[in-house]
């Protein structure tokens, strides 16, 4: 996280340091800001009294370039976040016993985007339609607690499908709309059982690919004629299937079969930031 925060305050320098008004057509914008959220993950599908839950409140930091034409019709944004923090534990053993606990996480999530933008009719007015796609990728690193503590490292890459919107209110207040499909097409889990005993193996499968979704509403309120402020809400979900199921071993020879649950996970976020134009 510090290493982040090192580069976030780089960046911040670099958006202060920034002179837009050698640009005149402003079709670029750089975004960095904190993110707060409430993250609630659940796995699926399990016996009663059988349970797996994380929940709790993440902070993280964002980073985002777009780039929106104004003499040709091209949408194209970069988007990064990095989340770090523990959550609270809610499950149970193989065997049904309670347990609860902390698990340290580290989530990182970045996003390309291409899209075409419909104009609106007026020049003087900067709202506009925008439709998109392109390629994402999610990691979470799930570090397990409780009396024998293991990691489980969850990637999934996905095509999003989506529309933004920004209606211009006056010079000074802005609103938007950003809805996406995620379309899931690559998610996997690698388990470190090696981190309970070395002699275990660190198992990997693949999950069922399903869905997922965003909506986020970006409020952007203009505190010079290239500098904003962007307040941003927005919730997100998305879900695996069932993973395959894999051998553990101990010492070479197999001692078990596993698998991993099918999952959702919601996702209630803020974002703020600081944009410039240039």
């Amino acid at each position: 996280m510090k290493r982040c925060l090192v580069i976030f305050s780089a960046v911040f320098f670099v958006l202060l340091t920034i002179n837009p008004l050698l640009a005149s057509e402003n079709s670029h914008s750089l975004k960095a800001g904190l993110t707060y959220l409430y993250f609630d993950y659940k796995e699926l599908n399990l016996t009663e009294p059988l349970k797996s839950t994380e929940s709790g409140f993440l902070p993280g930091l964002h980073l985002t370039y777009n780039y929106q034409g104004k003499t040709n019709p091209l949408y194209a944004r970069i988007y990064f976040e990095y989340i770090e923090e523990k959550t609270n534990y809610d499950g149970t053993t193989q065997a049904g016993t309670p347990v609860t606990d902390k698990t340290k996480n580290k989530f990182y999530n970045g996003e390309v985007n291409v899209g075409y933008i419909f104009k609106p009719a007026s020049e003087m007015d900067s709202s506009n339609i925008a439709f998109y796609t392109g390629f994402g990728y999610g990691y979470w690193k799930r570090g397990l607690g409780g009396a024998v503590p293991y990691s489980e490292d969850y990637t999934w890459k996905y095509l999003p499908l989506g529309f933004r919107g920004t209606y211009q209110i006056d010079k000074k207040w802005a609103v938007g709309a950003d809805l996406a499909l995620w379309i899931i097409v690559a998610a996997d889990i690698k388990v470190y059982f090696s981190e309970i005993d070395s002699n275990y193996n660190n198992p990997e499968t693949k999950l069922e690919n399903k869905l997922g979704w965003k909506l986020e509403i970006p409020v952007n309120y203009r505190l010079a004629k290239h500098w904003s402020l962007v307040l941003a809400p927005a919730y997100e979900f998305y879900s695996f299937g069932r993973g395959d199921d894999f051998t553990i071993t101990y010492a070479g020879v197999p001692v078990a079969r596993g698998y991993e649950p099918s999952s959702r996970t919601h996702k209630y976020v803020v974002r703020l930031s600081l944009k410039v134009d240039f």
